[in-house]
């Protein structure tokens, strides 16, 4: 049974699988993570805190097709993208 976030309900990516998905985006980007839609690179997010905008280029992991339409929180239903593409993705629903 994969982890459920508290805030939403949505089920979020074991560590293990994200360590991979990380792990495979650095290895095929020579060494830095990159959004698969824009190929900018993506950094590891800060602490978020209350007032400040998170980066845009900000790491976001996102399931490549959604859990509403049955995929699982799987290695290769798992993607690097861009809090950009992730906040836009979102309002495209």
């Amino acid at each position: 049974m994969l982890p459920v976030d508290k805030k939403d309900g949505m089920t979020t990516l074991p560590p293990k699988i994200k360590k991979q998905v990380l792990l495979e985006n650095m290895n095929i980007n020579g060494g830095i993570n990159r959004c698969v839609n824009y190929n900018i690179e993506a950094i590891r997010p800060n602490k978020h805190e209350r007032g400040i905008t998170a980066t845009a280029n900000e790491i976001h992991m996102d399931h490549i097709i959604s859990q509403n339409k049955g995929e699982k929180g799987t290695i290769t239903n798992a993607q690097i993208i861009c809090r950009t593409c992730n906040l836009n993705k979102s309002y495209n629903k």
